[in-house]
């Protein structure tokens, strides 16, 4: 079972960003666009905090962005969409929540990452909503065997974890599997972008 930063292969730091990022020194300067941490979706600008991110899927090299309109409940949300030009991509906000896990914001608009609902069938959109502080709308990164690789672990679900995944062109939770190309994720610097 994935869960907690039992998971993080070094073991449990201060926080899950920490353990991300553990062997980059302490402060070190934003990457700059073409430079070698930008190619490789490093997770460097995740500290000094402040900086953004972009979700990066692993396999196709698309980006989280926006996708169209929807409602849930009779409130406005945003579905996702998969995007070429990571340049078009949401730019992400981390920040440590509870119990070792992360809340990822819009840095555009605000609003969270979010399983819609609440709910943990596979096949369940991931969108984004008002920020809430619920645990479907927090997630762990959890290493995968490829260096700076990470599944996007949604928190609410707890007896049979789920991970975000990129279906088509958009992103859904599906039974978080190593083996399943589709869920991992690469941190690029949002600082790469300018």
């Amino acid at each position: 079972m994935l869960l907690g930063c039992a998971v993080v292969a070094a073991g449990c730091t201060s926080s899950p960003l920490d353990a991300i990022v553990q062997d980059v020194e302490v402060d070190p300067p934003p990457p700059t666009p073409g430079s070698e941490s930008c190619k490789s979706g490093l997770a460097q600008a995740l500290f000094p905090n402040g900086y953004y991110i972009r979700l990066r899927a692993h396999e196709s090299q698309r980006c989280i962005g926006f996708g169209g309109p929807t409602t849930v409940v009779n409130t406005p949300a945003q579905l996702t969409s998969m995007v070429t030009d990571c340049e078009q991509g949401i730019a992400w906000q981390i920040t440590n929540t509870i119990g070792g896990t992360v809340e990822l914001r819009s840095f555009t608009t605000g609003d969270a990452l979010d399983v819609q609902m609440a709910l943990v069938a596979e096949g369940t959109r991931v969108i984004l909503y008002d920020p809430q502080m619920l645990p479907h709308q927090r997630f762990y990164f959890v290493p995968r065997s490829t260096s700076r690789v990470f599944s996007l672990q949604a928190s609410h679900a707890t007896i049979e974890p789920r991970c975000v995944a990129e279906r088509e062109d958009t992103t859904q939770i599906f039974a978080c599997s190593g083996m399943d190309a589709t869920q991992g994720w690469e941190l690029v610097p949002e600082s790469c972008f300018h």
